[in-house]
């Protein structure tokens, strides 16, 4: 028998004997015999290392396992955004074939649909949904939640928080990858004024950007005046 993946839905049942069918398989995927659960994020999980001292205590003398599944996903996105895909089982009661699909919304397994007996296997589904500025807004957040619960933070910086760029209310520990905020530094713990190196960058910014403005205004004058030249000239000589 091959490896397969597994869908848990605690409200699933057989339509014959109305028995509780929590476990479905399916082969449609990468068969890595990953798991999942309601409303969780349909993506197979890295593998790490099992400790030697944990793996002893777990496991006693067994050279088995090596390796557990980690909190980290493979990839950022999921193995389908929107779609049914295909599951089977065999009701431990009645023994019905049962064939279904495992719901899947917004990269999340939503849960088994209707189940029905003693009919052929099923094909992936793709559901395609309306695209509109809110869906868009509503999936970028998704995204960006997936990535920061998915992000092991390995690269961090404190950053200031501030409304406005001379008014400072605390401090950050960002994560440069995914941008959470990990850690939080509020009040006046954190409140400082801004240094005078500082304010003096900002004026030289500011006298720059107005001296590169006139600038552009002189060049607009010079060659306006010289249009109005040339064409007194012609005027002239007429």
């Amino acid at each position: 028998m091959g490896m397969v993946d597994s869908f848990h839905d605690e409200d699933a049942e057989c339509p014959k004997c109305h028995t509780k069918v929590t476990e479905w398989q399916t082969k449609d995927l990468e068969r890595l015999g990953e798991y999942w659960e309601r409303g969780d994020f349909v993506q197979y999980r890295k593998l790490e290392r099992i400790p030697e001292k944990e793996r002893k205590r777990e496991y006693g003398d067994s050279p088995f396992p090596l390796f557990q599944t980690s909190k980290e996903y493979l990839s950022d996105a999921p193995l389908v955004f929107n779609g049914k895909i295909p599951v089977h089982m065999s009701c431990e009661k009645c023994h019905a074939w049962l064939e279904e699909y495992a719901k899947i919304l917004d990269g999340r397994f939503a849960e088994i649909g209707e189940v029905e007996a003693g009919v052929e296997a099923k094909q992936r589904v793709l559901i395609k949904l309306e695209t509109t500025a809110q869906t868009l807004r509503a999936d970028y957040e998704k995204k960006l939640s997936q990535l920061q619960e998915s992000c092991s933070h390995k690269k961090t910086k404190w950053m200031d928080l501030a409304w406005a760029p001379v008014l400072y209310y605390g401090r950050a520990l960002v994560c440069l990858r995914c941008e959470k905020r990990l850690k939080l530094k509020r009040g006046w713990e954190s409140l400082r004024a801004i240094t005078p190196k500082q304010t003096k960058h900002l004026r030289n910014k500011k006298d720059k950007e107005n001296s590169s403005i006139d600038k552009k205004f002189r060049n607009i004058a010079e060659k306006n005046l010289r249009k109005d030249r040339e064409l007194l000239e012609k005027l002239a000589k007429i």
